[in-house]
């Protein structure tokens, strides 16, 4: 009775959190500070169409849900580079491992976004000084992550991460802290193969730029993940997810991954909502050994007709 109650607790929490959130969408469409954040990260789900926090079980699970990382079974690291639009790029690095039964897992992960070198523009009909000639200045972001997850329960995994946000521009400077909180719910009884998900992050204080202050964008996700076809040559999975900002409307997606021979993997997503992006998106997968566990390379494609298209390239290594 004890668990049930603390298991009510936490979801009822967490159903206020996401209606905050659905609240405040209305009156704060893109008015939120550290939109990189929201960079989704891992070519296995971007190329799933970023349906993930149902169903990951890596150290990636850092960004989509900390729930996800109370299913590790070994030490796991993950390093994905992707490119992005106008010449930005970014780089993700994840590390986690399980402690014990007691305990749970534990992770720490860096977002690190790279927006170039850029020139300065000054007002028209301005005589450049011999030193302003070719003057540039630099801007970047980056997050730093730790968390924690645990099995409760034989269905339940509940997990936590705390986050530290930096972002410069020239000389303007700003850092903010927030956390994140996610459970999944899997019974092994009658739901084998299917698993829920939600998840809610960057929660946090306000972010001042200059003399003003801002909300930070909070995230909630809604995942399922359906295993429907296991056998030891072919593996069938779809996810499917929700997920609402407090500054934009809500936005879909829906991704399906095969697997040949527990080898070869080829995945195909569609998102709905995502307006840099066209709606499908895919990619390769190869599990190959390496030393006890193995090891996973990954690449995914996001095409954009506006924008330019995205390419994500993943490896990660289980011990």
């Amino acid at each position: 009775m004890r668990k049930i109650s603390v298991l009510v607790i936490i979801f009822t929490l967490l159903l206020l959190v996401s209606a905050q959130a659905r609240m405040a969408t209305q009156f704060n469409l893109g008015t939120t500070a550290f939109q990189f954040v929201k960079l989704p990260v891992s070519a296995r789900a971007t190329a799933l169409g970023n349906a993930y926090s149902a169903l990951c079980e890596d150290s990636t699970a850092l960004f989509w849900n900390p729930a996800g990382l109370a299913g590790l079974k070994g030490i796991d690291v993950q390093l994905m580079y992707s490119s992005y639009f106008i010449d930005t790029g970014y780089q993700y690095l994840s590390v986690a491992m399980p402690v014990n039964d007691r305990i749970g897992a534990i992770g720490v992960a860096v977002k690190y976004v790279d927006y170039g070198t850029f020139e300065y523009a000054y007002p028209t009909g301005y005589t450049l000084q011999p030193d302003e000639a070719g003057d540039t200045f630099t801007a970047y972001d980056y997050q730093l992550t730790i968390g924690w997850g645990k099995q409760l329960t034989d269905s339940f995994r509940f997990g936590l991460g705390f986050n530290y946000l930096y972002e410069q521009l020239e000389e303007w400077k700003a850092d903010s802290y927030s956390f994140d909180l996610g459970f999944t719910y899997q019974n092994p009884d009658f739901m084998e193969n299917i698993r829920i998900s939600f998840s809610a992050g960057n929660m946090g204080s306000n972010v001042k730029y200059y003399e003003e202050r801002w909300e930070m964008p909070v995230i909630a996700r809604y995942g399922l993940f359906w295993n429907f076809l296991k056998s030891q040559n072919h593996d069938f999975l779809t996810v499917l997810e929700f997920v609402q900002y407090n500054d934009a409307a809500i936005k879909s997606s829906i991704g399906l991954e095969y697997t040949l021979n527990q080898r070869f993997v080829m995945r195909l997503g569609y998102q709905g909502g995502y307006d840099a992006y066209d709606n499908i998106s895919g990619g390769l997968g190869l599990k190959l050994p390496f030393g006890a566990k193995g090891m996973n390379l990954d690449l995914s494609f996001n095409p954009s007709q506006t924008l330019g298209s995205v390419f994500r390239a993943q490896v990660g290594m289980q011990f």
